[in-house]
């Protein structure tokens, strides 16, 4: 039963044998620490999440949020609003790692690109040569 990514809940813990609970008592208390031990009532499928809005398998975080530009909280502004209103907005702590957020796939998105052209800096800006 042993998991660094797995989230407790409340009701696993509490069916836990003396051992069980031994076995995985460090990550139990971290986690308590850090709040993310929850109720399974209240436990969101990040990992399988489909925005209403765009039907995309992306999962926008406070963190994403916060470093977008201005042009890109516009153009995903209603993905962005339709997420609040389904799942909320978490935190990148909360999220299990295997969970594809904005940055995450903007990474894979910039990775890729750049194989096929070149970075260059004009004006203090990146900006990608084809």
């Amino acid at each position: 039963m042993t998991n660094s990514n797995k989230i407790f809940t409340r009701e696993e813990i509490a069916k836990m044998t003396p051992k069980e609970f031994e076995q995985n008592e460090q990550a139990i208390m971290e986690q308590m620490k850090n709040g993310q031990i929850k109720s399974e009532a209240n436990i969101i499928d990040y990992e399988n999440y489909k925005n209403p809005q765009s039907g995309k398998s992306r999962v926008f975080t406070r963190e994403d949020i916060q470093k977008m530009t201005t042009d890109e909280y516009s153009k995903y502004e209603k993905e962005i609003n339709s997420q609040i209103k389904t799942i909320g907005l978490p935190y990148e702590k909360d999220l299990p790692k295997k969970t594809l957020t904005y940055k995450k796939e903007k990474s894979k998105n910039y990775s890729s690109a750049s194989k096929d052209g070149k970075w260059v800096t004009i004006n203090g800006n990146h900006v990608l040569i084809d």
